[in-house]
């Protein structure tokens, strides 16, 4: 009789990086109300998510926008506190990370949606953060989370969280723009700590 050691499934574990690693919502604020200056606008409703609705710009105006600030993200934007020790921890859990870039999902043209992509990648090596893959979504979430088994997704995206949640275990990071929203298996979490804790409990150690 033989026995074979069969390796141990991945635990895998996806985070949106936006929203949930870093604060984005307050670099689009600070920056926007920046440029907004510049070309005459102001900050109309700081609690949705987009910059063209944030603002309330035209088309241009946001791409405008983005084509100058992209470039300063890397050197502004700092990842939340903790950030760097929490990944560690989870990879010394065994645990697989993928980070996604999910430029694909977000109407800008495409030469936007290149350099937004380049720039995300660009600002995790950056920060050295801890990482397995970095996995380019497409605008199929769903299919996405089977093509890539991943069992836990961590998102800031209301829409995002509710489509995926009757497969997966979702975490919703807490955001001014997806603070009254609620579904059923959708967990919000406040803080690295705790979602770090739910983590690690659901993974059954």
């Amino acid at each position: 009789m033989f026995l074979f050691n069969k390796k141990k499934p991945k635990y895998i574990v996806a985070f949106d990086v936006d929203g949930v690693l870093n604060d984005m919502q307050t670099f689009k604020i600070t920056q926007g109300n920046a440029y907004a200056k510049r070309i005459g606008t102001e900050l109309k409703k700081p609690n949705e998510y987009d910059t063209r609705d944030i603002f309330e710009w035209t088309v241009a105006q946001n791409e405008s926008f983005w084509n100058i600030y992209i470039r300063i993200i890397k050197n502004v934007l700092k990842p939340r506190d903790g950030s760097y020790a929490f990944l560690k921890r989870l990879k010394d859990h065994d645990i697989t990370i993928y980070l996604l870039d999910n430029t694909n999902e977000q109407e800008y043209n495409e030469g936007i949606k290149k350099a937004k992509s380049k720039s995300l990648i660009g600002w995790i090596k950056h920060n050295q953060l801890y990482y397995d893959k970095i996995i380019k979504v497409s605008n199929d979430r769903i299919n996405d989370m089977k093509k890539y088994n991943i069992d836990v997704l961590v998102t800031d995206r209301k829409e995002i969280a509710e489509a995926v949640a009757a497969r997966n275990i979702v975490y919703l990071f807490d955001n001014n723009y997806n603070s009254n929203f609620e579904a059923a298996n959708v967990t919000r979490v406040y803080n690295l700590k705790e979602l770090e804790n739910l983590i690690i409990s659901n993974k059954g150690e």
